[in-house]
């Protein structure tokens, strides 16, 4: 054991507190050589040079083996586990930074941690990985919670499950356990990959079963509200035809949000007179695609409603119109006969007065 001014080795073997007011406390191969450093215990792990080592001023190795807070700056904190270190740019003074335990964890910019797990980076300032495996967390301030494979290179970025690569600032990424990388390369982007679905449950019932909220299905385009008869109460009938009418009345739209470019283009109405007409929605400054989809599935019906009323009425004149039209051709059917049989009985009665006529006199002519 060696020790430096107003340091101290508590025990063990082959233990240096060389820095000054460094301390080692136990095991075998540790080395405290920056002032005020501090190793709790472990070390040896097959060979003199793979022991703990706190060369760092300020800095604490709690236990493990094969540790290292590298010399190029202060305050690094290695709770315990093995082959993890605290590094940082010669000269730079900034790897303050933590590591929780684990196998072969770095922290190689200030305020970084590494809470635990395997082969884990941070490389950006205050950036955190908090388990896992091969993940990296290089951005500013960037998190990787767990999982294996995951990068958060952006400032401010998120990414988790497995193969997640958030590389743009503000990127928030999640993805499910295939075997591909997921990447959010869009600014301030919030993204998902769960080729299972996506579930949003919204409120459930005294048991944990969800009674509101929507899903994607695996393999879908398109979010599913809940909208099973057993969640719904106080049913009341609507009149689609008066819901038509009113729909008719609604000014419809084309605009642009105030958020987009201009020439992103919207049809609708305005939720204000969507509500004043319908009285439906939680406000009047949105509305639902469930009572969208409702107001114009009602209106449909009423114009069903008109259209196969229109239709009987239509059928009701084309059979009085068949009726009327066999009638008059009866009639004039009738009428042809009566007409044929005056002329037989003209054409009778005219050979009859010419047979009864006189003929030509003896003599006359000639």
């Amino acid at each position: 054991m060696r020790t430096g001014e107003w340091s101290s080795a508590g025990g063990g073997g082959f233990n240096f507190a060389s820095g000054r007011s460094s301390r080692v406390g136990g095991g075998e191969y540790n080395i405290a050589s920056g002032p005020g450093s501090t190793i709790g215990g472990g070390g040896w792990n097959g060979g003199a040079s793979s022991g703990n080592q706190a060369k760092a001023g300020a800095s604490t190795i709690g236990g493990g083996f094969g540790n290292l807070v590298s010399p190029d700056g202060g305050y690094g904190t290695i709770a315990g586990g093995q082959q993890n270190q605290i590094t940082a740019a010669a000269g730079t003074n900034l790897n303050i930074g933590t590591i929780g335990g684990g196998y072969n964890n770095i922290v190689a910019l200030g305020g970084g941690t590494v809470g635990g797990g395997n082969s884990n980076t941070t490389g950006g300032f205050d950036a955190t990985v908090a388990g896992g495996n091969g993940n990296i967390a290089s951005g500013g301030a960037a998190m990787v919670p767990g999982g294996a494979s995951n990068s958060a290179q952006g400032s401010t970025s998120f990414a988790a499950g497995y193969r997640a690569k958030s590389f743009n600032d503000g990127c928030f990424t999640w993805a499910d356990s295939s075997n591909f990388d997921f990447v959010c390369n869009t600014t301030n982007a919030f993204t998902a990959r769960a080729t299972g679905g996506v579930y949003f449950v919204t409120a459930i019932n005294g048991s944990g079963t969800a009674t509101a909220g929507v899903y994607m299905a695996a393999g879908g385009n398109a979010w599913s509200p809940l909208s099973d008869r057993t969640s719904k109460a106080n049913l009341a009938p609507v009149d689609a035809r008066a819901v038509m009418e009113k729909l008719a009345r609604i000014p419809i739209s084309t605009w642009n949000y105030k958020t987009q470019d201009a020439a992103i283009r919207h049809i609708g109405p305005m939720a204000q007179d969507f509500a004043a007409a319908f009285g439906v929605g939680e406000d009047e400054r949105h509305i639902t695609t469930i009572d969208a989809d409702g107001v114009a599935l009602a209106a449909l019906q009423g114009l069903y409603q008109i259209v196969l009323e229109k239709n009987q009425r239509i059928s009701r004149l084309e059979a009085e119109l068949t009726s009327k039209s066999a009638a008059q051709d009866k009639r004039i059917m009738e009428l042809e006969a009566r007409l044929a049989g005056l002329e037989r009985m003209g054409s009778a009665s005219a050979r009859a007065d010419a047979k009864t006529m006189p003929g030509p006199k003896p003599g006359f002519g000639g």
